[in-house]
C-alpha cells in the first residue's frame, strides 16, 4: 500500500475509507495503473483528481479537496455526475471526447456555473483532462489537474469595465448624463435589474437622485427615503459602512426585507460615499436572485461611485465657479454703476464737501457690501444692519438702543436700507443726537406676521444743545430718503421735529417676512403728449434713481421704474411706453417675461446687464441691443436716440 502512504488527509480518507462494498473493490485489488495514478496524485502539491470507471467516480489529493466546497468528502468515491451536477452539462462532453478519441484536454478560464453554497456562482478554471489507460490498453480513467482563475478573469474584466466606464465619463455632457450611464453600465455589468444613487437633499434626508431600471421592473422613486427601509439598514449607511445583503430573507430588519420583497429584489449591495465626515450619497444595487457577492463586486461598485461621484463633484465645482465668476462679474459691474450714480446723484455747496459726500457714502456701500459677504449674500438683519451704520460713532448702549425681533433682508433690501440709514446717521452727526455728547438716540422695530415692518428713528438732545436739524430740509439725502423709502419700497416715511430732538416713522409692506423688495412704479408728472415715454426696469434702488434722473435730462419721460417682472407687467396693463430699458438680471429673475408682451405692443426694448450672459440666457435677449453696466449718459443717449423712431412708427436713424 506504498501508493498510500503519507500523513496527508486524503491519503487518510482513503485508507480508512470502507471500500468493501464499493465498485472499487478492497484496496489491495486495484490496478497498478490506478495504484501509480494515485501515488502521483496524492504527492503532488497542486490540486489534482482522478475520474476512474465507467461512472467516472472521485478519488482526489488534499489541494483539490477544497474544490468541491461543502460537497467534500462525500465526492470522494462518487460519480462525477452526481458530485458536479450543477455543470455535468459542460464536463460531460469533455469527457465524451476524451474517452472516445484518446486526446487529452486543456480549457483555459472555463466558465463553469457552479452551485456549491447553494447559491448561483459565477467561476473560471484552466484544467486538464489526460487519459489513463488500464493494464488492457484501454481508457480507464481521466488524471485532473487545475485551479481556479475566477479572480484573474473578474479582475481583468473589472480593469476593462472601469476603462469603458472612464471613456463613457469623459464624454458626458452633465452630471445627470454621467449618473444615467454609469449606473447603466455597473447594472449591465454585475447582471442587476436596479442601480441608483441616493444625494442628500436640503433636509439631510438621502432621496433616489438617479435610478436605472431594467424591462419591466418597477422603479424606485424619489419618495422612498432611506429612513424608510428601517433603522438597521440606515444606521450601517449613515455610519459609512457598505451594507452587503447575499439574501434578503436572511436580513435581521423586517422593513428592510419587506420593502425589498415588494420590488422583487433578493440580494442587496449599498456602498457609501462620505463627504466632509458624514455620508452624502449611496450607490445601491439590486439583483432578483440571492447573490454571494464577492470582494471584487464591492470594489468595483465603490469605484463606480467614487468616479461617477468624483466626476459630478468636479463639475458641479466647474459649474459653481462660473456662476460665481459671472456673479463677481455681475456685481463689480453693477457696484460701478451704483458708485457712479452716487457720485451724479449727490451735491453739495464746494468741491471740498463733494468729496467728502462721495466719500462718506461710498463707505457706507461698502460697509453693507462686507456685511453681506459675510453671510454670502444671503441677506442681513436689520439689527446688523444698523448696528454696521452707527459703529463708525462709536457710540454706546447708554447713548444709543437697538430693539425690535430678528428681520432678515435680502440683500437688495439691505442695500437700500443701508443709505437710509447712512442719512439719517450722518444727519444725526452734524445736527442731531450723535452731535451731542449727551445725545440720545433710540431705534426700535416691530413687524407681526401679516404687518408691516415700522421702524422708529428717535432722536433725543439735551436742552443746552443746538436746535436739530429739520427732517424736512431739502438735499441729496432728504430725496434719498424720501426716494428709497416711498417710491422704491412702497413705504412711508414721517418725520416730526420737537425742541429737543427729532423723530422719524418708517413703514414698509414688506409681506411676512421683509427678505422680497418691490419697487412702486415711480410716476412723475404728465409730460407733455409728444415727449418720447421710457418704462425703466431695474432691482437696484440708486441706479434706478440714477437712471430715470439720466433719461428725464436726455428730454425723454419716464413712464414708471419698477424692480420686478410682475410690477412690469402691471405697468403695462395700465399704459404702453414708447421704450422699454430693462435689467437682464432682477434679483432672482430675469426680464424675460416681458419681451413678449412689449413685443406685442411694437415696443423697442434695450437690454441692460451687470455682466454678459451664457448662451442660454443670451438667446433670449440677442435681439435687443445692450447697454452692458456701468455706461455712460452718452452711450445711454446714443442708444436712446437710435430706438427713437422705431417708437414714432419711424426707421432706425443710423449713426
Amino acid at each position: 500500500m506504498n501508493f498510500l502512504s503519507g500523513s496527508g488527509e486524503m491519503a487518510g480518507r482513503i485508507r480508512d475509507f470502507d471500500w468493501r462494498s464499493h465498485p472499487f473493490g478492497r484496496l489491495e485489488t486495484w490496478p497498478q495503473s490506478l495504484r501509480s495514478a494515485l501515488g502521483i496524485c496524492l504527492n503532488s502539491a497542486f490540486p489534482t483528481a482522478i475520474y476512474w470507471g465507467p461512472e467516472l467516480r472521485l478519488l482526489y489529493n488534499d489541494a483539490w479537496s477544497h474544490i468541491p466546497g461543502p460537497r467534500h468528502p462525500a465526492a470522494l468515491g462518487a460519480p462525477a455526475r452526481d458530485v458536479w451536477s450543477d455543470i455535468w452539462h459542460i464536463i460531460e462532453p469533455q469527457f465524451v471526447h476524451l474517452i472516445e478519441t484518446g486526446d487529452g484536454i486543456f480549457v483555459e478560464d472555463q466558465y463553469l456555473p457552479m452551485r456549491r453554497f447553494g447559491v448561483p456562482e459565477e467561476t473560471y478554471w484552466s484544467y486538464s483532462f489526460t487519459p489513463i489507460r488500464g493494464e488492457d490498453g484501454l481508457i480507464a480513467g481521466v488524471f485532473n489537474s487545475g485551479s481556479e482563475t475566477t479572480h484573474s478573469v473578474l479582475q481583468q474584466r473589472h480593469t476593462a469595465f472601469v476603462l469603458s466606464l472612464n471613456d463613457a465619463l469623459r464624454t458626458a455632457s452633465d452630471p445627470q448624463t454621467a449618473q444615467s450611464v454609469a449606473l447603466r453600465m455597473l447594472a449591465e455589468h454585475l447582471g442587476a435589474i436596479r442601480a441608483g444613487i441616493r444625494e442628500r437633499d436640503f433636509s439631510g434626508e438621502l432621496v433616489v437622485a438617479a435610478e436605472w431600471n431594467g424591462p419591466r421592473v418597477s422603479p424606485i422613486g424619489s419618495s422612498m427615503r432611506l429612513s424608510d427601509l428601517g433603522v438597521v439598514f440606515s444606521q450601517q449607511i449613515r455610519a459609512g459602512h457598505v451594507v452587503r445583503i447575499n439574501a434578503v430573507d436572511e436580513f435581521p430588519d423586517a422593513v428592510a426585507r419587506a420593502f425589498f420583497r415588494s420590488k422583487g429584489t433578493n440580494a442587496v449591495v449599498a456602498a457609501p460615499w462620505m463627504k466632509d465626515g458624514s455620508t452624502a450619497a449611496v450607490l445601491f444595487v439590486h439583483t432578483p436572485e440571492p447573490r454571494t457577492w464577492s470582494d471584487l463586486d464591492i470594489e468595483t461598485i465603490e469605484q463606480v461611485l467614487e468616479r461617477t461621484m468624483a466626476w459630478i463633484e468636479r463639475e458641479r465645482v466647474a459649474a459653481r465657479e462660473k456662476v460665481m465668476a459671472r456673479e463677481i462679474d455681475h456685481r463689480a459691474r453693477n457696484l460701478l454703476a451704483v458708485v457712479g450714480s452716487i457720485v451724479r446723484l449727490t451735491t453739495a455747496s464746494d468741491s471740498a464737501a463733494l468729496r467728502l459726500a462721495i466719500s462718506e457714502r461710498i463707505d457706507a456701500l461698502a460697509e453693507t457690501h462686507s456685511l453681506l459677504a459675510k453671510r454670502r449674500w444671503e441677506g442681513a438683519t436689520l439689527r446688523d444692519l444698523l448696528a454696521k451704520e452707527l459703529s463708525p460713532y462709536g457710540v454706546d448702549a447708554q447713548r444709543c438702543s437697538l430693539s425690535g425681533p430678528k428681520v432678515v433682508l435680502k440683500p437688495l433690501i439691505a442695500q437700500a436700507l443701508s443709505m437710509v440709514f447712512h442719512e439719517l446717521a450722518t444727519n444725526a452727526a452734524k445736527y442731531g443726537a450723535l452731535s451731542a455728547k449727551e445725545g440720545r438716540l433710540d431705534v426700535r422695530w416691530e413687524q407681526g406676521e401679516e404687518s408691516p415692518l415700522v421702524i422708529s428713528w428717535e432722536e433725543h438732545l439735551p436742552s443746552h444743545a443746538a436746535e436739530p436739524s429739520d427732517p424736512e430740509r431739502v438735499g441729496f439725502g432728504s430725496v434719498l430718503l424720501a426716494k428709497v423709502v416711498e417710491d422704491y419700497l412702497s413705504g412711508t416715511l414721517k418725520g416730526e421735529k420737537s425742541p429737543n430732538g427729532v423723530a422719524y416713522m418708517l413703514t414698509l409692506p414688506l409681506g411676512e417676512a421683509p427678505v422680497t423688495g418691490g419697487t412702486k412704479a415711480d410716476t412723475p408728472p404728465p409730460m407733455p403728449s409728444d415727449e418720447t415715454s421710457v418704462l425703466i426696469v431695474e432691482d437696484d434702488v440708486l441706479i434706478a434713481m440714477d437712471l430715470a434722473e439720466l433719461v428725464r435730462s436726455l428730454g425723454y419721460s419716464v413712464s414708471a421704474v419698477t424692480s420686478s417682472v410682475e410690477e412690469g407687467l402691471e405697468v403695462l396693463k395700465r399704459s404702453v411706453p414708447d421704450i422699454a430699458l430693462l435689467d437682464m438680471f432682477l434679483d432672482d429673475e430675469t426680464s424675460k417675461d416681458l419681451l413678449a408682451p412689449l413685443k406685442a405692443a411694437n415696443v423697442p426694448i434695450v437690454v441692460m446687464s451687470g455682466h454678459m450672459a451664457d448662451a442660454s440666457e443670451q438667446s433670449a435677449f440677442s435681439e435687443f441691443p445692450q447697454l452692458e453696466k456701468p455706461f455712460s449718459a452718452e452711450r445711454l443717449a446714443h442708444t436712446l436716440m437710435k430706438l427713437a423712431p422705431l417708437a414714432s412708427g419711424g426707421d432706425v436713424r443710423s449713426t
